[in-house]
């Protein structure tokens, strides 16, 4: 390596530079000072250094040889930068300004930012509140600075005791009986609690001595009942008994003391009462319970297309219902039970031999025609028979103004229809 040209200045400033720093320079090869050179040498050669020796290689770079290495320490001049750990800052106090950016003044506090910043709310603490979230009345009382101050909870009387749960954290009120003044409390009257229980508990005796008079039966005779077995009046005077009745009361059926109405001319009737008294009543029919039934007195042709079946005369009428254009409507909404018998009838030859027919029947409530699932009915009908018949029955709800009617169909094309006048609907609202 061939030593650049320095000028004596340069060499001196090097040389004075490198003596009076590399002290400070931290590096593991230096903090021993055993390894330090005694006498720093200006070497031209890098072939033959010896311990100290100094030079500046091609790139400005000024490096020591510490016996076994050229150590670079940085440019001419200049020590290489380095670094601490903060671990190595064992003593002393860093200045405030050195921790970060902004202007310490003692009132300020250094934010995970790295910058002095000035509390929120200056000098009069947070800018928060304190409100009672339910109501009654708040514990708060004011914000002063930084303390919310509330308001204290005591009992004014020994009748209360207000307690700190220091686990649950919470107030506890206590109402302390013993403290209560019974006679203090509204609607108190003038016997204590004892005198009360007392005159409660005396089944067998008669605290007020209450006769038969007091109760409204001065006028009834008093009766030896001393010798009564099984329910039977056995009296031992028997003039007592006279007095009630005309001997036999025990033994009478027709309700001598007249605790209900005559029962005579009221067969069929029940007994009900208004609250205060009772008496008999006839039984009425319920309205729910009353059939009602529409027929065709024509007859429908039925074909492998959907047809409505043909209603047309009421045989069993109700203000409930309404028969127009084949379709039965109900008045009032309920449970209703619903059957139909409908004949077919073998009209010729032409056509299937046999097929099957079958019927169904359909709800509007407004939104147009529904099948009602448990309605179907069918039947296999044969040329050969002359004809056959199928019938339904089944339970549905209807809603008030519910549009009924009832579909037939054939399988295959047969001449089928109705037997004529023979076809029927019946509806029954049982609920």
């Amino acid at each position: 390596m061939i030593l650049p040209e320095l000028t004596l200045e340069q060499v001196t400033r090097v040389l004075t530079d490198l003596e009076r720093r590399l002290i400070s320079v931290q590096r593991p090869y230096l903090e021993d000072a055993t390894m330090l050179p005694k006498h720093l040498v200006l070497s031209a050669s890098v072939k033959n250094p010896q311990r100290g020796s100094v030079i500046v290689d091609e790139t400005g770079a000024l490096k020591v040889f510490d016996g076994d290495s050229w150590i670079t320490l940085g440019e001419a001049g200049v020590v290489a930068d380095h670094n601490h750990s903060a671990t190595d800052i064992d003593s002393g106090t860093m200045d405030t300004a050195r921790l970060g950016s902004g202007t310490p003044d003692g009132t300020k506090f250094l934010r995970d930012d790295s910058t002095w910043q000035t509390p929120a709310g200056g000098g009069g603490g947070e800018a928060n509140t304190c409100s009672n979230a339910g109501a009654g009345t708040s514990v708060y009382y004011q914000k002063t600075g930084v303390d919310i101050e509330l308001n204290g909870v005591k009992s004014e009387n020994d009748r209360l005791t207000v307690a700190l749960d220091g686990t649950s954290h919470d107030i506890e009120l206590t109402v302390n009986e013993g403290n209560i003044v019974h006679d203090n409390t509204s609607g108190a009257g003038s016997n204590s609690h004892a005198q009360i229980d007392t005159h409660i508990g005396d089944t067998s005796g008669n605290p007020h001595s209450v006769d038969k008079t007091d109760v409204g039966l001065g006028s009834v005779p008093n009766l030896d009942t001393t010798d009564a077995v099984n329910n039977e009046h056995t009296h031992a005077n028997s003039a007592e008994l006279a007095l009630v009745s005309d001997g036999d009361h025990d033994v009478r059926t027709d309700d001598p003391h007249s605790t209900i109405p005559s029962q005579s001319g009221q067969s069929g009737k029940y007994l009900t009462t208004n609250g205060s008294s009772t008496s008999w009543d006839t039984p009425t029919a319920s309205a729910d319970l009353k059939p009602v039934q529409f027929r065709n007195s024509g007859s429908t042709n039925i074909t492998t297309t959907a047809a409505t079946l043909d209603l047309d005369t009421t045989d069993v009428s109700d203000a409930n219902y309404s028969l127009a254009s084949n379709e039965i409507t109900v008045t009032a909404a309920g449970t209703y039970m619903v059957s139909a018998g409908i004949p077919i009838n073998e009209d010729s030859a032409s056509g299937d031999a046999r097929s099957r027919v079958y019927g169904w029947f359909q709800v509007d409530s407004g939104g147009g025609y529904a099948t009602v699932a448990q309605s179907y009915m069918q039947v296999y009908t044969r040329e050969a028979s002359g004809g056959s018949g199928m019938a339904t029955t089944f339970i549905c709800e209807l809603a008030a103004s519910d549009k009924v009617r009832v579909r037939v169909q054939a399988q295959r094309p047969t001449d089928v229809s109705t037997e004529s006048g023979q076809a029927q609907v019946n509806l029954l609202k049982v609920g």
